[in-house]
């Protein structure tokens, strides 16, 4: 078997919590200082008690989803209309599984490593575990190996194939920290055996 399955919000776990992990590692991230440390412009009504660990855990008062598809053309766009969402409830006080909470953590991870998120993903998570063949953005000559997700003729013209599932990931031109990753089951299974492995694969350190 040597399909390339869209992961969905597999990305979270395996590009941008890594990430965190990494980062918050080497002493770049603090993981309870105020998101505005990062993201000057996420600020004003109780936003500036969020911090990225509410935003990993899911308790940082943002929504689960709101379709920004239908309004951004860009991830510029999304990250300004995440910014401006009101918070539902207290951060630490409730937890709703946020995709808007990821797509916030993915503008901060960025910023603290300096470079665009497949890149950072690339470097710091996909290489140093060998996981060959799992990458955002597939391209055509990969399609034959894809499976189709859904027949989306509203706003996407039809079948989606090939191409990232996730409205709001498709509206950021297919990288984004909630979704947007493809991979096989081989390199998953490389993942998950790192992270069991406190780290470690194939008897060297991959992860700090």
């Amino acid at each position: 078997m040597d399909d390339l399955f869209d992961l969905a919000s597999l990305t979270k776990v395996v590009v941008t919590t890594t990430l965190c992990m990494v980062l918050e590692e080497e002493g770049r991230l603090d993981l309870d200082a105020p998101v505005e440390t990062w993201i000057p412009e996420f600020r004003g009504e109780g936003r500036d008690r969020v911090t990225p660990r509410h935003l990993l855990a899911h308790c940082s008062g943002l929504p689960a989803h709101i379709r920004f598809f239908e309004t951004c053309q860009s991830g510029d766009q999304v990250l300004d209309a995440v910014c401006r969402v009101p918070l539902v409830y207290e951060p630490g006080r409730d937890t709703v599984y946020s995709d808007l909470g990821f797509l916030l953590l993915g503008a901060v991870v960025q910023r603290v490593g300096d470079g665009v998120l497949d890149g950072l993903a690339k470097a710091y998570v996909l290489e140093p575990l060998g996981m060959v063949e799992t990458m955002y953005l597939p391209g055509e000559a990969l399609r034959g190996r894809i499976p189709p997700t859904e027949v989306q003729a509203e706003h996407r013209g039809g079948l989606i194939h090939g191409e990232v599932h996730d409205g709001n990931t498709w509206a950021m031109g297919g990288v984004a920290p909630h979704a947007g990753l493809f991979g096989t089951a081989e390199d998953l299974g490389r993942f998950l055996r790192c992270m069991l492995c406190g780290g470690m694969l194939d008897g060297k350190r991959a992860l700090p």
